[in-house]
């Protein structure tokens, strides 16, 4: 009876121990099966995350495809409407001959700049600021003339001499109203020309302009009364002042109604020029 007792005890052992092995078996399999779905799983994630990047970077490459050539669209449409008022506006002025309306375009490289806004001329007028002693202006003195010969009776044309802050200079600008003042204003415009820039002889004080004035048979006496007038003195003080005021830099220097410098489109030919000066002096009096 006694020597069966261990072996009882010995199977329950048996049975539990086992147990304990098919347990550890069971929990080792369910953590590798485990293992490998976390893995499969995050492979998948990351073939998801690279179909997502993959896509967004296609849209974005889309769009900056349609972005491109919506700018060219507009670039090419701008250009076309450009080409086309331009086309309008050569059509005009070429129509100008057939009794249309003139038109002038404003702007630096167009027809004239609203140069002194705030400006208004008592009647339309176009100013020249010049010198003697200046070659430009003699070299453009025929087309003032020419112009002034041609021009609307509606139009003033006002010269005026600039100083610089040169004796030599005002001496020039006083011989010029000194000749307004003996109304002989054209004629001895064009001997103090020829006297500076054919002959080569500068005038260097009012007895040398005097001389001047005496070929055009103007008497000493009348030469020194008109030169020591008020009219000759108010005129001269009022011409510095008026290009201080005007801002010339240079001389010669055209403006219409003292508000209107001419663009370079009035400078291309002297009938373009004529053209502007025949006509918008009237704009602000119409």
């Amino acid at each position: 009876m006694s020597s069966l007792a261990p072996k009882k005890l010995l199977i329950p052992g048996i049975a539990v121990l086992a147990i304990i092995i098919l347990y550890v078996f069971y929990s080792s399999s369910s953590a590798e099966s485990n293992s490998t779905e976390t893995t499969e799983s995050t492979a998948q994630v990351a073939v998801d995350t690279a179909d997502v990047s993959n896509e967004a970077i296609s849209r974005e490459a889309t769009a900056n495809v349609e972005l491109k050539s919506t700018k060219q669209e507009v670039k090419s449409e701008t250009l076309s409407e450009a080409k086309t008022v331009e086309s309008a506006i050569v059509e005009t002025i070429n129509n100008d001959d057939e009794g249309n309306d003139i038109i002038f375009v404003e702007g630096k490289t167009k027809d004239y700049i609203v140069k002194f806004p705030a400006e208004l001329s008592k009647e339309p007028t176009v100013v020249e600021f010049f010198s003697f002693w200046c070659p430009h202006c003699y070299n453009f003195e025929p087309t003032v003339r020419l112009w002034e010969q041609q021009k609307p009776d509606s139009v003033k044309l006002l010269k005026i001499p600039v100083v610089f802050g040169r004796e030599d200079w005002r001496l020039a600008a006083k011989s010029y109203y000194i000749a307004e003042e003996l109304s002989m204003a054209p004629a001895f415009s064009a001997l103090m020309f020829k006297t500076i820039h054919v002959d080569k002889s500068y005038p260097q004080n009012e007895a040398d302009i005097g001389k001047i004035f005496a070929k055009l048979g103007v008497s000493n006496k009348k030469f020194i009364d008109a030169a020591k007038s008020f009219n000759v003195d108010s005129n001269l003080r009022k011409a510095e002042y008026l290009a201080k005021k005007y801002k010339v830099a240079g001389v010669p220097y055209f403006l219409v109604n003292f508000k209107y410098e001419a663009g370079e489109a009035s400078y291309a030919s002297q009938e373009a020029l004529f053209r502007l000066w025949n006509n918008l002096p009237a704009i602000d009096f119409e």
